[in-house]
Parts: C-alpha cells; sequence; structure tokens
C-alpha cells in the first residue's frame, strides 16, 4: 500500500504548492525598488513562475487524462494561457513609451485567450463522455467564428472604440477610457462558457455524491470577480497592483477545471492503484528490480527468485498453484491461477480409468468392447455440449442407446443426430460471439448431415453457391428446420438434395426430399420464421417433397 499512496500523491496536481507559488509571485509584483537588477528579477521571477505554473499543469494533463481529445484540448487551453503571459511579458517589459500603439494592441492581444480558453473549455465539458471515435460537430466551427468575431473586433478597436472608448487623441488611454458593448459581450461570453462548462459536466455526471461537490469549482467565479476588481484594477482597490488580469484569468480557468478533476466530474486515471488493489485478481506488478509497485489484497507473496523464473515461463509454486508472467512497461505482471479443480478432474480421470480397467467384463469380447466406448465417448461428447439447447435431440439418442436390439439400425440414427447436435451447438457458439456467420458454416453442417443420413441408405447431395455471411439467427433457423424435415423422414426417405445459396446477405435454401413427409413447424420456430419476415414454400409431386425457403438479408420481408 506504501507503493500505490505514493502513486496517487505523483498522480494528484500539487494545488496547495501551486497556490503557494501564484501568491508569491503576486507578492513580487508589489517590489518597487530603484535598483533597475533587482526590479528586473523581480519580474523575471514572477514571469517564469507563472509559466512553470501553467507548464506544470500542462504535463499534469497529460500523463492523468485516458481520453487523447479531451488531453489535447485541454492541452490547448495550456497553451492559450502560455500566449497570454507571453503577452503580458513583452507589454509590460519590453514596450518602451513611444509604442503607444503596439502596446495597446498588446493589451486588445489579451482578449484571445479569453475568448477561446473559455470556448475551449466549454467545448471540453461536452466533449466528456463521448466514444473517441465519434467525430467533433461541424457546428462548433459557428462558435469559433463568433470567438474570431469578437476577437477582431477587439483587436480592431482604435477603429471604431466598441470596446473601449478614449478620450480624443488617445490622452491617458491606460487609466482614462470608459466600457463599450463590445467589451460587456466578451465578458458576457467568458462568464457564460465558464459557467455552461461547468454546469454540463455536473449535468453528465451520474454520481451523486460527486455532484453535491459542485460548489467547489463553482466558488472559483466569485473569487476570481473579486480578485479582478480588488488586486489588479488599482483604482478600485487603492492599492498597488498585486495581480495583473492575466495571470488572474489563466488561475481562476485552471483552478476550475483542476477542481473538477478532483472531485471526479472528469474521468482521469488517477487512483488505479486503488481499483488494482480492490480487483479480485490475484496479481501484482513489479518493476524491472522485481521491486511489487502494485499488489491486489489476494495476491500471494512471491519471491525473486519465483519471479526471475516466471519470467522464462510458467512456474509451478505449489501442488495446485502456478505462476505465469507477462512484460508491461517498466517492469512486469506476475498472477497465479488455481489448479485445484483442474487436478481434481485429473484425479476423478483416474479414478474411473482404473475402475474401467477392473471390470473384466469389457474385455471379453472385441466387439462388446468397441460398442460400450462407443456409447460412452458418445454420450460424454453430446453430454458435454449444450444440454439444455439440444435437450430433445439428447433425449432421444439416450432413448435409443437404451438397449442393444438392432444396435446398427439404432447407431446409425445416432450419428444423425449426433452431427446435429455437434454442429448445431459449434453454429450456435458462433452466434454468440458475433452477429453475422459466414453461409459456408451452413453448408459444412448440412453436408455432414447429409454424410450421416447416406448410413441410413439415403442418398444425398449439397450444392453451396455465394459468398456471403447471414445473420446468426437465420443460420440457425435453416439448419433447425433441415434437421425437423430429415428427423420426420428418416424412415421413409430414399433421397434428400439440398441447395444452399447466400446473396447480399439473403439466405436460400431448397430442399427436394424424396419419400419425405410432411411436418408442421414447431412453434418455436413458426415464431423465428415470422419474425424475421422469411418464408418457407412446400409443394408436393410424385412423392417428392420440394421445400423452399427464403430468409432476408436483415430480416426485412421481401
Amino acid at each position: 500500500m506504501m507503493h500505490m499512496m505514493r502513486k496517487k500523491t505523483v498522480d494528484s496536481f500539487p494545488s496547495v504548492t501551486a497556490l503557494c507559488l501564484f501568491v508569491f509571485a503576486g507578492l513580487m509584483h508589489t517590489v518597487n525598488t530603484s535598483i533597475p537588477l533587482i526590479d528586473s528579477l523581480a519580474f523575471v521571477t514572477t514571469t517564469f513562475i507563472y509559466m512553470g505554473l501553467i507548464l506544470s499543469w500542462a504535463v499534469f494533463v497529460k500523463r492523468r487524462f485516458i481520453s487523447d481529445r479531451i488531453c489535447k484540448m485541454l492541452l490547448s487551453m495550456a497553451a492559450f494561457f502560455l500566449l497570454y503571459i507571453l503577452t503580458r511579458t513583452v507589454k509590460y517589459r519590453f514596450i518602451s513609451v513611444n509604442q503607444q500603439t503596439l502596446a495597446r494592441f498588446l493589451w486588445y492581444s489579451y482578449y484571445l485567450p479569453q475568448i477561446f480558453a473559455p470556448l475551449i473549455s466549454f467545448m471540453t465539458a461536452c466533449t466528456v463522455g463521448l466514444p473517441e471515435d465519434r467525430r467533433l460537430s461541424k457546428k462548433w466551427i459557428i462558435a469559433f467564428a463568433a470567438g474570431a468575431v469578437l476577437g477582431v473586433g477587439i483587436l480592431t478597436n482604435d477603429y471604431h472604440q466598441l470596446a473601449f472608448r478614449f478620450r480624443e487623441g488617445m490622452v491617458d488611454w491606460g487609466s482614462d477610457y470608459s466600457y463599450g458593448f463590445l467589451f460587456y459581450a466578451v465578458t458576457a461570453w467568458i462568464y457564460f462558457f465558464i459557467l455552461a462548462s461547468i454546469i454540463m459536466l455536473w449535468y453528465k455526471c451520474r454520481v451523486a455524491s460527486i455532484k453535491r461537490r459542485v460548489w467547489l469549482p463553482f466558488i472559483w467565479l466569485p473569487i476570481g470577480t473579486l480578485l479582478v476588481l480588488f488586486l489588479a484594477y488599482e483604482p478600485i482597490a487603492g492599492i498597488y497592483s498585486v495581480f495583473k488580469l492575466p495571470e488572474i484569468h489563466c488561475f481562476i480557468l485552471t483552478a476550475i477545471w483542476e477542481s473538477c478533476i478532483v472531485i471526479g466530474l472528469i474521468p482521469c486515471n488517477t487512483g488505479y492503484s486503488e481499483y488494482f488493489s480492490e480487483s479480485g485478481l490475484p496479481a501484482q506488478i513489479a518493476d524491472n528490480k522485481n521491486k511489487v509497485v502494485y499488489r491486489s489484497k489476494i495476491a500471494l507473496n512471491i519471491t525473486e527468485k519465483q519471479m526471475e523464473q516466471a519470467k522464462k515461463g510458467s512456474v509451478l509454486i505449489s501442488k495446485n498453484t502456478v505462476l505465469h508472467s507477462n512484460s508491461v512497461s517498466g517492469g512486469n505482471i506476475f498472477w497465479t491461477e488455481d489448479l485445484t479443480a483442474v487436478n481434481e478432474m485429473n484425479r476423478e480421470l483416474r479414478e474411473i480409468g482404473e475402475r474401467l480397467c477392473e471390470e473384466s467384463d469389457l474385455l471379453r469380447a472385441e466387439n462388446e468392447i468397441k460398442e460400450q466406448k462407443s456409447r460412452l465417448e458418445e454420450q460424454n461428447r453430446l453430454y458435454d455440449n449444450i444440454a439444455v439447447l439440444l435437450k430433445p435431440q439428447l433425449d432421444e439418442i439416450a432413448r435409443l442407446l437404451e438397449n442393444d436390439d438392432d444396435f446398427e439400425k439404432k447407431i446409425r440414427l445416432v450419428c444423425v443426430l449426433n452431427c446435429y447436435v455437434k454442429r448445431r451447438a459449434n453454429l450456435a457458439l458462433l452466434a454468440d460471439s458475433c452477429k453475422y456467420i459466414d453461409a459456408r458454416e451452413l453448408y459444412l453442417s448440412v453436408r455432414e448431415s447429409v454424410e450421416y443420413v447416406k448410413l441410413c441408405a439415403v442418398s444425398g447431395f449439397v450444392n453451396f453457391s455465394g459468398d456471403c455471411a447471414a445473420l446468426s439467427e437465420h443460420i440457425l433457423l435453416a439448419f433447425d428446420i433441415w434437421q425437423l424435415w430429415i428427423e420426420a423422414g428418416l424412415g421413409s426417405l430414399t433421397a434428400v438434395m439440398a441447395d444452399i445459396f447466400a446473396e447480399e446477405g439473403s439466405l436460400f435454401v431448397k430442399l427436394n426430399l424424396d419419400g419425405g413427409v410432411p411436418i408442421t413447424l414447431s412453434e418455436k420456430c413458426r415464431r423465428s420464421l415470422n419474425a424475421c419476415g422469411g418464408k418457407m414454400n412446400i409443394a408436393q409431386e410424385d412423392g417428392t417433397l420440394f421445400v423452399r425457403l427464403f430468409l432476408p438479408r436483415g430480416g426485412e420481408s421481401g
């Protein structure tokens, strides 16, 4: 657990340290001395602190987020923050008194990060919870275009003064100005998208305990407003400015997002150590020096020697436990496998084998041995398959094998039923793992069934054409219907011909049954046929049944 706690500390952004550095940088603003070197050193220190905080937050964002899209959006916000601080640095340190127009342009440039960072913040909030492969809506272009219009409006304020109104001739423009409509529009834009970001994250959250802590990111908005009014605007505060607008804006928006991350409104990869510890996996992760970093509660204690052996291959560390290993980034993962059930099954198999060897009656005649062995193997193999799904056939097989009367004829019938049980089970397993099955699987199943039907003195032929997959339920239904016709006519059939054709997802099955017996579909087959929009036509001529089965693509009726 010591390793887990240390890992959690590394993954969490050092918020307290960042706050202390931010306050310290603000206090450095108050350094007012006539010594140029000290004054320059204080300015450079504050600049590096602000940029360092932004860059460190960007590094933690990169480490903590699984979603590549969210990570890129937050990193783009950090890039805007850096641009903000750089613009502030150039304005206050590298622009002379004679460069008033350039100074105003840099001042106007402050509003580009102010406009686009909240917009990206809201865009990120809307993206949380969406699949990574889902493309962003093109409607976002409209929002960015609106932001660009506001940005251009601010940058061209000297020509229209819709954002800031100055005295004639731009006299004392840095302190004597009033606000215009465009300034209030940008301010509303900023507050709207920041509020909308928090509300959107709160709305998407489904954990009540997290939603109750949403006050934490919300509280930073009034704090930021007070910082702007009483610390940034010297005329209002009446004291020397502790902070400038750029660092306050960057700090507040970063604090809001960091608060959302801390309370869990945004999913990130912190706390994985606790998940690993509480998991039901008997596993542990060690570094390249075999020092355990993560361990689940049920993991066994293993030695470094056993770790080294497991790296080369699986190691049996006790009678019922085997140790496995696989390399991961920075080390190896080790897990154990319990072989108790396997060993118990092997023991039971050995006992069964010994009992069989002791039963001398089975060794008296070769034919009797083959017959009984065939029954045992057949029954074991059949009952290991999907017994519930194929219970009628399994029950019929059990009935046929109850006595040895006319055994040869019965074993032929068993072979036909067994073929269906095996193939139907295989198709059911395929259908469970995928929605579509290659139509050749139906062809191979019918062809094998025909081979066993031939043992019952019935000639048969199967043809297949087409090259596509069909819905799994269609394949299963077609094979079930085939088996119904075969089982009904086994006593009277003399020949059977099947023609299977698959095209564009649709399935066509044609059956010609010489000596076939008309049947009534089971309730289950009839419901399945109606549900998928399929059709089955039956005609009889000169003792031959002609069955035409059509199953349309996607279950749509044709």
